[in-house]
């Protein structure tokens, strides 16, 4: 039965947790959407807002509070990462309030039962915007790592570094963190015993806040000495600086405030008690005890009530101080916390010695003994029937606290999604309102790019033509040397043929066949100059008109398109018979079949369509 209500109960913390993230999640969307669009606040402000408010939860006893002020954290990290806007002294102070939400993230974990403030420390020198140059976050996160070593006892090492911080803060004129370190070394010769030698060092730290204008800290630096004074029983003494640390002490609008100045009024009258002074211990005495019930600090109002009942036995009130000693059992309802209970125990035992109610006097003093022997190992002498009736009655709770649970689950799954729909709502419609631009502009770079694309697709298909054409014709170019080469051979073949019959020859015929060998030469001669010309002339035309034809014209071969180029070059039939070494009649029916090829018009002159550069 236990184990079904704990785990409900570890469900129930797990989805409080969930909603507070959602929150704190959509929260911060919200945020940072705020800057994005430039809201009236800039990002230091803000800031400072979120983290006075986490400070006012945690101190409030908010136990989800470490998660807020990761949140704050991360918020803190994406503004100095994305908001481009912001100078480098705005920055550093950002960087300064995401260092103190880590220590605050440490100081709640030191105290629960992971005791945990290393890894939030790390996480801080880790960080990316953590400048250990930087003296303002250098000293802040040196003294606070020191101050955990000095609560878990390592005052040693602690000391080491609260002097070389107060060094620091002396150099650079730093009258607030040298107060800070002050403090913190007399709270260590505090608890060596060195009280006198801790009040010296307070004063120092008293006089730099003040130079500091540190008023909110100088309420801490009398309480400690007034504490000092007390321990060396100069009770006089203790209570002026008790008073002073009252005068001096800051609103009370937290939950942590209000604990210590109702402990610091309890103490007042704990003093004055001492003093056998109750008529004045009596309204410091009431002040606490009534902050602590405003507050429903039901533990602590033990020790207010036994301050109370002690001023009615100074009084002479007998009866009032066993009233009021009598609250104080059913106040503790966990065995761990008897204790407590040890000062009320004694209290009454000694108020019917007293009166000679030695029965009486004898029974608080067995409570009080068995308290004081076995703190730690109570009721086992509980009889069969006690434990029957507390299964019975432990039975009922349990149905009647699940029936709670299921109630509040209910509710908070409500509440949860209402959060969640309103915050939601909110972000999107920011979000919707800004995307419409955004798309418009998105739809306008991809037509552009489209565009740009497709020409830039057309330049490089043109650039490939153009290649592939200029390859073809240094092939032709190398085709017609060759032939031009080939053509030569044969020349000087047909020449050394001859050669060799005139040396058979004799007198008339030999003559004649030199007159018609050298007509023969002349006349290869001349055909070569001229088809070397007219493959020069073909070369020296235009690369735009050759690449038109075959443009425009692919289906011609390339007999047929060099066909075109003699025309453009405005030579007869019978030239162009001549260079192909063909007849005129043979050049005249390449025409006809060019012209069908083509789809030239009867109207339209073949030499015309070739010059007018397709």
């Amino acid at each position: 039965m236990n184990t079904t209500l704990s785990f409900i109960k570890r469900k129930m913390q797990q989805f409080d947790r969930l909603i507070f993230r959602l929150a704190s999640i959509l929260l911060l969307s919200f945020f940072i959407t705020g800057i994005a669009y430039g809201k009236e606040h800039s990002s230091l402000d803000l800031v400072k807002n979120r983290y006075k408010e986490a400070i006012k939860l945690s101190s409030n006893g908010y136990k989800d509070s470490p998660f807020l002020f990761q949140d704050l954290f991360n918020s803190i990290d994406s503004i100095i990462t994305f908001d481009k806007s912001i100078n480098k002294e705005i920055a550093d102070s950002l960087a300064l309030y995401g260092i103190y939400s880590q220590m605050e993230i440490a100081n709640v974990q030191f105290y629960s039962k992971k005791r945990d403030y290393f890894t939030p420390i790390q996480s801080i020198k880790n960080w990316r915007y953590y400048n250990a140059e930087d003296y303002r976050l250098r000293i802040s996160v040196m003294l606070f790592e020191a101050s955990f070593m000095m609560k878990e006892g390592k005052h040693l090492e602690a000391l080491n570094i609260f002097l070389k911080g107060s060094k620091m803060a002396e150099k650079a004129n730093d009258y607030l963190y040298m107060g800070r370190a002050k403090y913190y070394i007399g709270r260590i010769l505090t608890e060596e015993g060195d009280f006198a030698q801790s009040n010296i060092m307070l004063d120092s730290a008293l006089s730099s806040y003040k130079k500091a204008n540190y008023d909110i800290g100088l309420s801490a630096i009398y309480n400690a000495i007034a504490m000092n004074y007390k321990d060396l029983e100069k009770y006089d003494s203790s209570l002026v600086y008790y008073k002073k640390s009252l005068s001096h002490f800051p609103d009370t609008s937290t939950y942590k405030r209000k604990m210590n100045f109702a402990a610091l009024n309890n103490n007042i009258g704990n003093l004055f008690l001492i003093e056998e002074m109750p008529d004045s211990a009596y309204s410091y005495i009431i002040a606490s005890n009534n902050i602590y019930r405003q507050i429903n600090n039901y533990l602590d109002i033990i020790h207010s009530n036994n301050n109370l009942a002690r001023y009615y036995a100074q009084i002479g009130n007998k009866d009032m101080a066993i009233e009021t000693y009598l609250k104080n059992p059913p106040l503790v309802k966990e065995s761990k916390y008897r204790n407590l209970l040890l000062p009320t125990y004694r209290g009454l035992s000694d108020i019917y010695e007293k009166g000679n109610e030695t029965k009486k006097a004898l029974k608080f003093l067995k409570l009080y003994n068995q308290i004081n022997d076995s703190i730690y190992h109570q009721n086992k002498l509980k009889n069969i029937e006690d434990k029957l009736h507390e299964e019975e009655l432990e039975k009922r709770s349990y149905q009647y606290e699940l029936l709670l649970l299921k109630n509040k689950m209910e509710n908070r799954q409500k509440i949860g999604l209402g959060i969640f729909l309103l915050l939601s709502s909110a972000i999107m419609g920011a979000i919707m309102k800004n995307q419409k631009k955004t798309i418009k502009k998105k739809k306008l770079i991809i037509e552009l790019e489209k565009s740009l694309a497709k020409e830039q697709l057309a330049t490089k298909e043109l650039k490939k033509n153009e290649l592939e054409f200029q390859l073809k014709f240094e092939k032709d170019k190398f085709v017609k040397a060759q032939s031009i080469y080939q053509e030569q051979i044969s020349i000087y073949n047909t020449l050394n043929e001859k050669i060799n019959a005139l040396k058979n020859e004799e007198g008339y015929l030999r003559v004649k066949q030199i007159k018609e060998l050298q007509n023969w030469i002349n006349h290869s001669i001349n055909s070569l100059t001229k088809n070397d010309q007219m493959n020069q002339k073909l070369e020296e035309l235009e690369d735009s008109f050759t690449f038109k034809i075959e443009q425009n014209f692919p289906n011609l071969n390339e007999n047929e398109r060099k066909l075109l180029g003699l025309v453009k070059m405005d030579l007869s039939n019978k030239e162009i018979a001549t260079i192909q070494n063909t007849s005129v009649k043979a050049i005249e029916m390449k025409k006809y079949r060019l012209r069908k090829k083509i789809g030239l018009e009867k109207n339209q002159s073949f030499k015309d369509l070739a010059l007018s550069d397709h």
